[in-house]
C-alpha cells in the first residue's frame, strides 16, 4: 500500500467532445476517469473539459472518486452545451460523478458546468455523493437554460444530487443552480440529502423562471441530522404542475423553505405541494413566501395536513410577504353618514313641476339618435294652410281659434298627451286651459305628461 495523488486530466476541443455508451473491450463505461485507487490514499486527480458540444450518452461518465482515503478531485466543465443522456444496457447512467467510494474515507468533489445550455434526462445524473466517512461535494451549474427531464430504464430518475448515503457519515453538500430557464419534468429531480449521519445540505435554485411539472421535484431531505434548506428565487414565475413537489423533510431537525418570486402558481386539484416538516432548531420547519409586486399566489393554499389538492404544508410557520404593495391603493374613504335611499330614487317624471323636462329641438322631428344632431335631410310638415304672408301666424291663429272651422278644414295642434301606450298624441285642444273647448277626452295612462 502507497500514498500519492492521482493526475489531473484536462481536455480541449473547439468542435465537439463526445462520450457514448460502454467499452467493447470490458463492458464498462467508456468516459474519463481520476480515481485513487483502493491501495493507495492521496488526493483525486481532478477533471478539465471546455469544448463547444459536450456529449454523454448511454451510459458513458465523466469519474472523480477516491476508493481509499483522500479527497475526491473535482469536475469543471465549460461548454456551449452540455448533454447528459441515458443508461446503457446494464442500467448504469450517464453522467458526471465526485464521489467518495462505501470503503474510503475523504471528502467528494465538487462538479462545476458552465454552459448556454444543460439538459440532463432518460436517467443520467449529475452526483457528488459520500458512500464511505466523509462530506459530499456540492454541485454548481451556471447556464442560460438547465432542462432536467424523464428516467430511465432502470427506473432511476434523471436528477443532480449532492447526497450521504444510508451507512455513510458525514454531511451532504450543496445543489446551486443559477439559469434563466429552469424546468424538471417527468419525474426528474434536483435533491440534496443526507441518509446516513450528519446534516443535509442547502438546494438553491436562482433563475427567472422555475417550472415543475408532471412529478418534477425539488427536495432536501435529512435522516437524523438537519434537514437542509430550499432556498428558490424565481424572478417571474414559480409554477409546480401535475403531483410537482418542493420538500424539505428531515427525520431530525428541521429544514426550511424560502421561496422569492412574482406569481407562484399550481392547479388546484393537480395535488402539488410544498412541504416542510421537521422538528428542532426551531418550532418546526416554515415555509417563507416573498411576492413581488404586482405578482400573487394561485391554485396553492396552506393546510394543517397535506390533501389532494395543492398545498402548502409546514410543522412549524407558513410567513407570506406581499412586498412592495401598497393596501390602500385603489381605497376611496366613505362617508361618514348614511344616505337616505328614498332620496336616491328618481320621482315621478310624468308630474309637471319637478325638475323633469321635454325638449325639442329643431324643425323637422327629432334625430334617429338622441347623440346626434338633426340631419340636413329632415323636412317641415305643416299641419295648417299656407296663409298670405301680410298676416301674421299669430293672427292667423287667433283667427282660427275664434271661428267654427270647415268640416274639412285642418285644425292645427293645441298640445300634446301621452296614451295608455306610452306614446306623444297631438290633439286639437290646448290642455293647459279650462273653459269651452272641444271635448278633452281623458287619458287612460296615469302618466299623462302636459306641454
Amino acid at each position: 500500500m502507497g500514498g500519492g495523488n492521482a493526475g489531473n486530466i484536462r481536455i480541449l476541443a473547439s468542435d465537439k467532445i463526445s462520450f457514448d455508451g460502454v467499452s467493447s473491450r470490458d463492458g464498462s463505461p467508456s468516459g474519463a476517469f481520476s480515481a485513487v485507487d483502493s491501495n493507495f490514499f492521496g488526493k483525486g486527480g481532478d477533471l478539465d473539459i471546455t469544448t463547444g458540444l459536450l456529449s454523454v450518452t448511454n451510459g458513458a461518465q465523466l469519474v472523480t472518486s477516491t476508493l481509499k482515503k483522500g479527497n475526491a478531485g473535482n469536475i469543471t466543465l465549460n461548454a456551449r452545451d452540455a448533454v447528459f443522456d441515458g443508461v446503457n444496457s446494464k442500467g448504469s447512467p450517464s453522467g458526471a460523478f465526485a464521489t467518495v467510494d462505501a470503503n474510503a474515507e475523504g471528502k467528494g468533489g465538487d462538479i462545476t458546468i458552465k454552459a448556454e445550455s444543460v439538459s440532463v434526462t432518460q436517467g443520467a445524473q449529475l452526483a457528488a455523493n459520500s458512500r464511505g466517512r466523509g462530506d459530499a461535494g456540492s454541485i454548481s451549474i451556471t447556464t442560460d437554460t438547465a432542462l432536467f427531464q424523464g428516467f430511465g430504464s432502470n427506473g432511476l430518475p434523471s436528477r443532480a444530487s449532492s447526497a450521504v448515503e444510508t451507512g455513510a457519515v458525514g454531511n451532504g453538500g450543496n445543489l446551486r443552480i443559477v439559469a434563466g430557464r429552469f424546468n424538471v419534468l417527468n419525474r426528474a429531480e434536483g435533491t440534496v440529502s443526507n441518509q446516513g449521519s450528519g446534516n443535509a445540505g442547502q438546494l438553491k435554485v436562482i433563475a427567472n423562471s422555475i417550472n415543475l411539472d408532471n412529478q418534477g421535484k425539488l427536495t432536501a431531505n435529512s435522516a437524523n441530522g438537519f434537514g437542509g434548506d430550499i432556498i428558490l428565487q424565481a424572478r417571474d414565475l414559480l409554477l409546480l404542475r401535475r403531483n410537482s413537489l418542493i420538500s424539505a423533510i428531515s427525520g431530525g431537525q428541521d429544514g426550511n423553505i424560502n421561496i422569492n418570486t412574482q406569481f407562484l402558481v399550481a392547479f388546484s386539484q393537480e395535488n402539488s405541494d410544498i412541504t416542510a416538516t421537521g422538528f428542532g432548531r426551531t418550532a418546526g420547519s416554515n415555509v417563507v413566501v416573498n411576492i413581488s409586486k404586482p405578482g400573487g399566489i394561485f391554485g396553492i393554499q396552506y393546510q394543517p395536513q397535506l390533501t389532494p389538492n395543492s398545498d402548502i404544508v409546514a410543522t412549524g410557520n407558513i410567513i407570506i410577504n406581499n412586498f412592495d404593495l401598497d393596501p390602500t391603493q385603489g381605497l376611496f374613504e366613505l362617508t361618514q353618514t348614511t344616505p337616505d335611499p328614498a332620496q336616491q330614487i328618481a320621482l315621478n317624471p310624468c308630474v309637471k313641476g319637478f325638475g323633469s323636462t321635454f325638449t325639442i329641438t329643431g324643425r323637422g322631428g327629432l334625430p334617429t339618435d338622441p347623440n346626434k344632431i338633426l340631419s340636413s335631410d329632415n323636412v317641415r310638415v305643416d299641419l295648417i294652410q299656407p296663409v298670405p304672408s301680410s298676416v301674421s301666424s299669430t293672427s292667423t291663429t287667433q283667427k282660427h281659434a275664434s271661428q267654427k272651422p270647415p268640416v274639412k278644414q285642418i285644425v292645427p295642434a293645441q298640445g300634446w298627451i301621452y296614451n295608455e301606450k306610452g306614446e306623444v298624441v297631438l290633439v286639437a285642444y290646448d290642455p293647459t286651459k279650462t273653459g269651452p273647448q272641444r271635448q278633452q277626452p281623458a287619458p287612460t295612462s296615469s302618466c299623462a305628461a302636459v306641454k
